[in-house]
């Protein structure tokens, strides 16, 4: 993603700022990163330029220079200094007859739960250790869950990630918490349908 914004950004002439050193790179940084195979509908793109622009096409020009499918939503000017801060992420998952009855079952049982805790994962580059069994509780970072009715399946489950001290979680453990252990296959079924940030 990062890549194509890149070039879409050198054919339309934008005045990318660059980073310094034996290798720079222009300062573009994708706010919310998604696992690799799942599908957007939104990505959330800020980019650094080296002086002020001053006509508004420019974002008409960026957006000319996307490949077909993919288009600009909105763009707006940032003041120096100012950090974009994703608050929420929406996911949805087309289901299944079959996994929409587990689905009402699990969500059912969850309701019941004062604590929705799963697996404490670190990164591998973590130095901390965790003690075995180690969990966390996920249950305040979900803001709403859902099955909503469907057009062409059995229904949609559709949730929201808030986010919390650590920054965002991923869908990762919202899917564990919800017993959908074929993780691969459901997160290539598995869609982001909007973000949303402070400035």
């Amino acid at each position: 993603m990062a890549c194509l914004c890149e070039r879409a950004a050198a054919r339309a002439q934008l005045p990318i700022r660059f980073s310094e050193g034996f290798n720079p790179r222009p300062k573009f940084s994708l706010s919310v990163p998604r696992p690799v195979g799942l599908f957007s509908c939104c990505e959330l793109l800020v980019m650094e330029f080296d002086r002020e622009l001053e006509d508004d096409y420019w974002s008409l020009r960026l957006g000319e220079q996307f490949p077909r499918g993919m288009r600009l939503l909105r763009a707006e000017p940032l003041s120096a200094g100012v950090k974009v801060r994703p608050e929420a992420v929406t996911y949805e998952l087309a289901l299944t007859g079959k996994e929409r009855i587990g689905m009402e079952k699990r969500l059912s049982e969850l309701d019941r739960l004062e604590k929705w805790e799963v697996p404490r994962r670190r990164a591998p580059s973590s130095r901390k250790k965790e003690p075995a069994g180690a969990v966390v509780d996920i249950r305040d970072r979900i803001g709403n869950i859902e099955i909503l009715p469907g057009e062409e399946n059995a229904g949609c489950l559709c949730f929201t990630l808030k986010t919390g001290p650590t920054g965002l979680i991923g869908p990762g453990p919202v899917l564990e918490l919800l017993g959908l252990r074929q993780k691969y296959e459901i997160l290539a079924r598995l869609k982001r349908t909007k973000i949303e940030c402070e400035l």
